[in-house]
């Protein structure tokens, strides 16, 4: 049907971008990305394709390939705060593999990815996740301000009261390796 739909509507960006998910679904993901390319061309201002190219490029083993597309969807969608978060995990992952081909140094990796996580954990405010990895993200900052990184540790420890007591303590060890 997808075929049929796309053979009368080759331009519609959406129904590639379906089409190369349903693909996707059924682990044929060299022609989703080819479909993701094909969307990329009709419109070039969908951040969501831009993330669907850099996760093919990410599972291919290409993560230098797959930064720009990192970068554009965040671009084309700042308020979005999955992609700002997908670009913080991204950079955590890889960033050595970006360091060793020289795409970028470690101290710019790591202030972009606490950035990254900083600007998810504003953007949703009400995510506990969010704000936990940008908290996390201090200790791997290039040069971190611990007295916000205190506030925010503290912050998660009075949210967290009812978790279960392993996360409890789990946060109140991040909030002891920020004093110390």
């Amino acid at each position: 049907a997808y075929e049929t739909y796309l053979d009368d509507n080759p331009e519609d960006a959406y129904a590639l971008i379906l089409y190369g998910k349903f693909l996707r679904r059924m682990g044929q993901d060299r022609q989703a990305a080819g479909l993701f390319l094909e969307a990329d061309k009709v419109d070039p201002r969908l951040a969501v394709v831009k993330q669907h190219l850099a996760n093919y490029l990410v599972e291919e083993g290409r993560p230098a390939d797959a930064l720009p597309f990192m970068l554009k969807a965040v671009e084309l969608e700042p308020k979005e705060p999955a992609y700002h978060h997908q670009l913080g995990v991204f950079l955590f992952l890889f960033g050595e593999d970006l360091v060793d081909l020289g795409v970028t140094t470690a101290e710019t990796n790591a202030n972009g990815m606490h950035d990254a996580f900083r600007a998810a954990s504003e953007l949703s405010p009400g995510n506990f996740e969010y704000k936990l990895r940008y908290a996390q993200s201090f200790f791997d900052a290039a040069d971190p301000n611990w007295d916000k990184a205190l506030t925010l540790w503290r912050g998660l420890r009075r949210e967290a009261s009812s978790r279960p007591e392993a996360e409890q303590e789990y946060l109140a060890m991040g909030e002891a390796r920020v004093l110390a």
